[in-house]
């Protein structure tokens, strides 16, 4: 009998669904358990420049969304939906700044769920709380990582940036795109057993596999030194109208890159992007007259060059003889071109070392000819490493060509036409010049950290390619490139700064534009070594812009960029011996530390010989930011800034100041500025002395 009635019993239960000592329908209770898995997001790790400073993140942000459905039960005696939909609206309306007709609709229109498009996505930790605060029935929030660019274009290219599909978020461009699978981690999951209203059921385990979070990257960037490049870029659009500017800051003797960058840029928050061509490693073009310290390096290392044998720097008319190579000729029926110097400048006779440091082609030309075979060109071209990729930290890379099929164009490949690279080609060969002869790969990956355990799970090593030329070549090399900045009639001499000693190398190529050499547009460039005696530091910088003589000689933009680098370096030599006392007095360097959570007393204290130069924003008793920082020394001319608070902050006199000093005060304030012009501070819109807040928008005009 028993066996009998537990076999009906398994019977009814089997297949009809119904227990029948209890009289439990169970199909009904089955029908509404369910078992979820949801996905554990990994944070994808940080992006920090080699002073800490984070340049990508993943930020917790909530989308908000309402249960309109009256079917769904109270949860904790209170109505789990939406039950005044009008009163909701309004109160939605008014935090999120949207319509209350479009949030009204979506309450209204919804059969059980509904969420807010734009105005209710992305929400910050601060916004959910205010709207959890007010307890409306029915309204929830799922969290969600977004990546996030506190600082917004910097180095942008460099970096790149996230796009997310249904499953994945997948770096695109730059690091975020190269360091993908170390950055991103691995998600884990979360099972749990649920009620048909989400709720979960008591009794039942949960299982979780945590996610195990992407690896933090430190780079070789230094935010200051990063800044500065770039505002550098706006500089040289502004006064030369320049369509197109890009340039890189690099340790000669590590590789490391400091700085990289290009105008126009996009914000990878905004995702503002039309060029996708990085010009680090994608972009190729003729590098023009830059590429004359190749040439002369080759004749030097090769042994056929003699600086005192001089040329006739008029137009040289290139012939050819009885083998077919190129030579000077004279007879005008026998010529496949002719080379000019820029301009079509002739100095008359003068010496190769001159011909360097004027930047003539003509010399290049009659190099060429006269002493430096093809093939051994070529060879010290390879050495270079002009025909092979540089492998920058795993991106993409697009290399160009050697144009040395006829003997016209071997010649001007000497000179940096019928040659295309990319800037990293270029900064690569340099460290040659500037580095006793060894070519040194440039990287910009530091190190990759496990954020939780600090271990470094890679380091990244400096490595020297080979040896290009001699160390006696190289230190040749700098000695003409010396002379091209403090030589008379140098074409470098305007790039001379007061803090450091510098060597340099300028460019002025035509553009190619449909194929053919631009008669109006032109590429103008200049690499620079610092300090002079023993280089530590290199400097690539180019534009595009309409034919301007003063391109090398209204050189302020870069000026600029080579005194952070000479204060972030602790570069306090002059140049000038001549220099008043009074002027070696105003360049000296002042330690300085972070002074944040310090005492006002304190950092007057610490600061005595500049106490002049610290301005207090806001009225409280302790440091909260500060500007300058993460440096270990500034100019006893420069302007100290010290954060306090929000409230109570009073306008200085800005007049007569920097742009980038007033970009420092804009910054910390947290007020909205407008910039015109160029140069210092000649007038404000708002009156100093006056009390500011974060709606206030200052306008500054430059002169």
């Amino acid at each position: 009998m028993v066996c009998a009635l537990l076999a009906v019993n398994l019977y009814f239960v089997s297949i009809a669904g119904i227990h029948l000592n209890s009289q439990t329908n169970l199909a009904e209770y089955s029908s509404n358990v369910n078992t979820v898995k949801q996905k554990l997001i990994a944070k994808r790790g940080l992006i920090i420049d080699r002073n800490g400073e984070i340049i990508a993140q993943d930020r917790e942000t909530y989308t908000l969304y309402a249960i309109v459905s009256s079917t769904r039960p109270s949860y904790k005696n209170k109505p789990a939906y939406v039950v005044d939909k009008e009163a909701t609206a309004e109160i939605l309306a008014n935090i999120l700044g949207a319509p209350y007709d479009y949030i009204l609709e979506r309450l209204v229109s919804a059969s059980y769920q509904t969420e807010f498009g734009l105005y209710g996505s992305n929400l910050s930790l601060n916004q959910k709380n205010t709207i959890e605060e007010l307890d409306l029935n029915g309204i929830g929030f799922t969290k969600t990582l977004t990546r996030h660019y506190p600082l917004n274009t910097f180095a942008a290219y460099l970096v790149g940036f996230v796009q997310k599909d249904e499953l994945n978020t997948k770096g695109v461009m730059g690091i975020e795109a190269s360091y993908d699978k170390a950055l991103a981690g691995m998600d884990g999951s979360k099972v749990a057993i649920v009620d048909r209203y989400g709720y979960s059921l008591p009794g039942y385990p949960e299982e979780v596999v945590n996610p195990q979070d992407g690896y933090n990257l430190k780079l070789t960037l230094d935010r200051s030194i990063q800044e500065q490049l770039e505002s550098s870029f706006l500089m040289t659009q502004e006064r030369f109208n320049a369509t197109e500017a890009w340039g890189a800051v690099m340790e000669v003797d590590t590789g490391k890159i400091l700085a990289v960058g290009q105008y126009p840029s996009y914000d990878p928050n905004k995702k503002d992007i039309t060029n996708y061509q990085s010009y680090l490693t994608q972009q190729i073009y003729e590098p023009g007259s830059t590429m004359k310290a190749f040439t002369y390096a080759a004749a030097i290392d090769s042994g056929v060059y003699r600086g005192s044998d001089t040329f006739n720097s008029a137009t040289f008319l290139v012939g050819l003889d009885k083998s077919g190579n190129a030579i000077r000729s004279s007879n005008s029926g026998n010529l496949i071109g002719s080379i000019r110097n820029a301009n079509n400048r002739d100095w008359g006779q003068i010496s190769y070392d001159l011909g360097f440091a004027y930047s003539s082609n003509v010399g290049v030309a009659s190099l060429l000819t006269k002493y430096l075979d093809d093939d051994v060109f070529m060879e010290y071209l390879v050495r270079f490493g002009f025909k092979n990729k540089v492998n920058l930290d795993g991106m993409n890379e697009t290399i160009g060509s050697i144009n040395y099929t006829w003997p016209l164009d071997k010649l001007t490949v000497g000179y940096g036409q019928g040659i295309s690279l990319n800037m990293a080609q270029i900064l690569q060969a340099y460290t040659a010049i500037f580095n006793e002869g060894k070519l040194v790969k440039p990287y910009v990956l530091d190190e990759i950290v496990n954020a939780k355990t600090k271990e470094i799970i890679q380091k990244t090593e400096v490595q020297v390619i080979g040896q290009a030329i001699k160390a006696e070549t190289a230190s040749k090399v700098q000695s003409l490139m010396y002379d091209v900045v403090y030589g008379e009639r140098g074409t470098g001499q305007y790039y001379k700064v007061d803090e450091v000693s510098i060597l340099a190398k300028t460019g002025t190529a035509q553009m190619i534009i449909e194929g053919e050499y631009s008669k109006d547009q032109y590429i103008y460039s200049v690499v620079i070594g610092l300090p002079a005696d023993k280089p530590e530091v290199m400097v690539y910088y180019a534009f595009k812009a309409p034919v301007n003589n003063m391109a090398h000689v209204d050189t302020n933009p870069i000026k600029q960029l080579l005194r952070q680098i000479a204060l972030v370096n602790d570069y306090r030599e002059a140049v000038d011996t001549q220099l008043t006392q009074e002027k070696e007095t105003t360049l000296t360097s002042v330690p300085i530390k972070s002074y944040i959570n310090h005492s006002l007393d304190y950092v007057y204290q610490d600061l005595l010989s500049v106490q002049d130069k610290i301005i207090v924003l806001g009225d409280g008793d302790r440091i909260i930011d500060q500007y300058p920082k993460d440096v270990e020394h500034i100019m006893s001319t420069q302007n100290i800034y010290l954060l306090t608070s929000y409230e109570n902050i009073v306008l200085p006199d800005l007049i007569g100041k920097s742009k980038k000093d007033i970009q420092a005060f804009v910054n910390l304030s947290g007020m909205n500025a407008i910039y015109l012009g160029e140069g210092n501070a000649v007038s404000m819109n708002i009156e100093a002395g006056t009390s500011i807040d974060s709606t206030m928008t200052l306008e500054v005009v430059f002169e």
